[in-house]
Formats: C-alpha cells, sequence, structure tokens
C-alpha cells in the first residue's frame, strides 16, 4: 500500500510539472531502451546551469524488482563521481546516496543541455509472472532529506534545491514500468466477437 501511495505521488508530481509547461532545469530517469537499466539525466532545458553536486535517492518497486548495487556514475569533470561514498541500498525498495561534487566550481552548462549522469541496474524477481500496472517502476525518493543538489541557475549564485524544500525539479519517462503487458482476459474477446456478430445480424435483418 505504501508503495502504491508513493508512486500515485510521483505520478501527480510528474503530471503538475507536465501541465504548467515549465521549461526550467531537471533531473529526469528515463529508459529508453525498455530494459532493466534505468537512466539517471540532468537537463538545464532552457537555462544556463552551473552543476556544483547532486545527492540522490530513488525508490523502486521491491515487490517487482531487486537491486544489487549494479550502477554507473558518470559525472562530468571536474565533478568527482561517488566522492561521498557508493551508491547503497538503503532499506526494502530504496537506494541512496547517488553522488557527485567538487572541491571548486563546478562544469556550466547552456541552455537545451542533457547530460548522462549514469544508470541503475535491476533483476526481475519473477520475470514470468511480472506485470505492467501502469506505475513507474523507479523515482526519484522525495520523501528523502538527503536529496540535495546545489546548482547556479543563469548566475543567479550557487543554491540549494531538495525534496525537503519542494524545490527539488525533475521528470520522469514513458518507459519506466517494467514487465509483460498485461493480458485482456479471454471474456473481454469472446464478448467483442460476440457484439460483432451481433451488429452483423442486425444489418442482415435490414
Amino acid at each position: 500500500m505504501k508503495t502504491k501511495l508513493i508512486k500515485q505521488g510521483v505520478l501527480l508530481a510528474v503530471l503538475l510539472l507536465a501541465a504548467t509547461g515549465a521549461h526550467a532545469w531537471q533531473f529526469e530517469i528515463d529508459n529508453t531502451q525498455n530494459d532493466l537499466v534505468f537512466e539517471v539525466w540532468f537537463n538545464t532545458q532552457g537555462d544556463t546551469v552551473q552543476l556544483d553536486g547532486y545527492g540522490l535517492d530513488f525508490g523502486f518497486d521491491a515487490t517487482e524488482m531487486a537491486w544489487s548495487g549494479d550502477y554507473t556514475n558518470t559525472a562530468p569533470a571536474p565533478l568527482f563521481a561517488d566522492l561521498l561514498g557508493p551508491a547503497s541500498a538503503n532499506g526494502t525498495g530504496s537506494i541512496s546516496n547517488f553522488n557527485a561534487a567538487s572541491f571548486g566550481a563546478g562544469p556550466t552548462f547552456g541552455p537545451d543541455t542533457r547530460l548522462l549522469l549514469g544508470t541503475l541496474g535491476f533483476d526481475l524477481l519473477n520475470p514470468d509472472t511480472s506485470l505492467q500496472d501502469g506505475a513507474p517502476d523507479v523515482w526519484f525518493d522525495l520523501a528523502s532529506q538527503n536529496l540535495i543538489v546545489t546548482l547556479d541557475v543563469n548566475g543567479a549564485g550557487l543554491a540549494e534545491y531538495s525534496a525537503a524544500a519542494g524545490n527539488f525539479q525533475f521528470a520522469l519517462g514513458p518507459d519506466l514500468d517494467i514487465g509483460n503487458p498485461v493480458p485482456v482476459p479471454a471474456a473481454v474477446w469472446l464478448f467483442g466477437s460476440g457484439l460483432l456478430g451481433l451488429i452483423g445480424l442486425r444489418r442482415r435483418k435490414r
């Protein structure tokens, strides 16, 4: 139930972000290969951003997937990946401390830049029975007090953006629901074919 509520909250946040038509920077989770390797991106969108560091926490559907520590962190120089230690499991269905930081100023990126920060690899618990349920299987853990990024947006000066402060900007890709498509029940097919038969019969009577 808890996992379902979190996923619903994440979906609502994504829908609200899309509805505003915002073109500001954002961190993203995507799955462009439609597999069990989820990508973590940073997208400047319409902003010029100095990326000084990030510490990201994630949630995932532990009823469908397991995480054994498989990840990559490809932080752009001069940021140091895993400077604060490696990412690790933080209880069931949670990954914490995906991080990078620098000893000086971080790199600056212009508008419309999309950077791959790394990947998270998972295993399906039951590949034969895992079904798509219409909700993402990986998301940013917005309940985490440690989800914090440090940015300078459009020369306004360095500032922290966090889940706790409610100003962390993010988006989730469309292919984060892993598993087999939910099969259409046989009864639905029988009903559909019977309905078509009745329509044909009615036309013949006319």
